[in-house]
């Protein structure tokens, strides 16, 4: 038998409270919204839309998005940081790249946002090159450019420990826009 989606919504909440607590404080609160699922997992997205859900300019970019794992986003959650990692962990200018990398292990999405108006990570990220020649720049990809945090991202991954400490400084702040969270037996 098919669950209804106030079915899957309300056996996500009682079997799964302890797993997902902020996101299902989110669902109550009304911020995440149900969007579909199957017999595996059910999808929500923020009632507050993303901010860029197309390409932006690395060098304009204020806002910023992450397809993560729920273990990167549970650190997230409980530090204000990133979990550092071996491979290119990187964010992009709009939310429709980003998704691009939605799956059930890939199962969140967060919007990044920069406190000041100024296009603040761009011109930061390329500062951190203290090299000679001329800085590497964001990666040509996602309609706009990404920049990669992990340790092969954007200058070996001091791009990432950056952006963990202007985090912690408060200079970025960040909100769930999208996840898939499976659905218990």
């Amino acid at each position: 038998m098919k669950l209804t989606s106030e079915e899957a919504i309300n056996k996500l909440i009682t079997k799964s409270a302890n797993k997902f607590e902020h996101e299902i404080y989110l669902i109550r609160r009304g911020r995440l919204e149900y969007v579909h699922h199957n017999n595996n997992s059910i999808q929500f997205k923020s009632s507050v839309p993303p901010k860029q859900t197309t390409g932006k300019d690395v060098n304009e970019a204020k806002h910023w998005y992450r397809c993560m794992s729920q273990n990167d986003f549970l650190h997230l959650k409980r530090r204000d940081v990133l979990l550092g990692g071996d491979s290119y962990g990187g964010i992009a200018t709009n939310f429709d790249y980003a998704s691009s990398y939605f799956s059930d292990t890939n199962s969140h999405i967060v919007e990044f946002e920069t406190i000041t108006d100024a296009p603040l990570l761009y011109h930061t990220f390329l500062g951190l090159n203290t090299g000679k020649g001329t800085p590497a720049g964001p990666k040509g990809e996602g309609d706009g450019g990404t920049f990669g945090l992990g340790k092969t991202g954007y200058l070996g991954g001091k791009a990432g420990d950056k952006f963990n400490e202007l985090l912690e400084r408060t200079q970025i702040t960040w909100r769930l826009v999208a996840c898939k969270l499976p659905l218990p037996a």
